[in-house]
């Protein structure tokens, strides 16, 4: 029996391994929950060599990859010392086989600096798309007609579609996963590589519970970790300021001064955070949402979201 769809994973030198066993093994997982695909690995060179070093050996040439309307082709980020330097020279025949392949409605996905190979192929031209955030000013050098958005996990456009790298490779691969087998088994496989959320394109690629941590106040971090395990209870403000070992008005000073933030604004943050990361699982009720963030109804749960 032939399987319905085609992953076909693009990797160049120096290929990230993170990001190729991040989403490779979304796909494993796919499978093993009985959707039908087929996983078909192929390079730009006839050796390939990781980022690490390791020896990849021989895998098959692109240019015999065949592939049909509605499969997949995913580009795999590089090191990159190698992408931004002028090593990285891919050839025509890559770029044409590259746009060949769109013409032909093979979705076309990159991880994080994988954008810069659609870049260079003109495929981003007019097209929302994102990248790492350490590669938004790379990306936007060479595809300056591209409608670059910053510090998000992924997005869509016109069969394009272009995510953040490391663990933004996951998201991306069970976003792919829901389109073509269903929310439910999207969350599954997340169940089986215990991650604790899927998230949605549009969410910054820093967290809220990293974001604001950049200060070395212990009492302030104290309270930012009780926040962000105990955001489905109601607590106050002198609960807090004991936490921290402070008064209520200095704590209330020393949080916004160390944080940028109000202790209100910084709640707020973090359910809009575990709101969305609640709103992808299967059947989940707002109500459930809004008692999971600390909310006493859905009202208060889209005020927050703003919908």
């Amino acid at each position: 029996m032939v399987a319905k769809v085609k992953i076909a994973f693009l990797m160049m030198p120096q290929v990230n391994l993170l990001d190729l066993g991040c989403i490779s093994q979304v796909f494993l997982g796919a499978q093993l929950a009985g959707f039908d695909c087929t996983l078909e690995f192929c390079s730009t060179e006839n050796n390939i060599t990781s980022s690490v070093q390791l020896p990849l050996g021989p895998i098959e040439l692109y240019n015999k990859t065949k592939l049909k309307k509605g499969d997949y082709l995913i580009v795999i980020s590089s090191f990159y010392e190698y992408i931004l330097s002028e090593k990285f020279q891919p050839p025509s025949k890559l770029l044409k086989w590259l746009n060949d392949n769109y013409k032909k409605e093979v979705v076309i996905c990159s991880l994080c600096n994988g954008s810069l190979l659609l870049a260079k192929a003109g495929l981003l031209d007019n097209k929302k798309c994102t990248t790492n955030w350490l590669r938004t000013d790379a990306l936007r050098k060479t595809a300056p007609k591209a409608k670059i958005l910053e510090n998000i996990l992924y997005c869509e456009d016109e069969g394009i579609i272009t995510s953040a790298g490391g663990t933004a490779c996951f998201d991306l691969g069970l976003y792919l996963i829901s389109k073509l087998g269903g929310g439910k088994m999207a969350y599954e496989i997340s169940k089986r590589l215990v991650l604790y959320n899927i998230r949605k394109g549009n969410e910054q690629q820093i967290s809220v519970f990293l974001k604001y941590r950049n200060h070395l106040h212990q009492g302030i971090h104290r309270v930012q970790d009780y926040l962000a395990e105990n955001i489905s209870q109601v607590t106050t403000i002198a609960e807090l300021a004991d936490l921290a070992g402070m008064s209520e008005r200095n704590f209330t000073r020393i949080f916004k001064k160390e944080t940028g933030k109000t202790v209100k604004e910084f709640i707020t943050e973090l359910r809009i955070e575990k709101a969305n990361q609640y709103a992808v699982i299967p059947n989940y009720s707002k109500i459930q949402i809004a008692n999971e963030c600390g909310l006493q109804s859905e009202r208060h749960l889209r005020r927050i979201l703003k919908n």
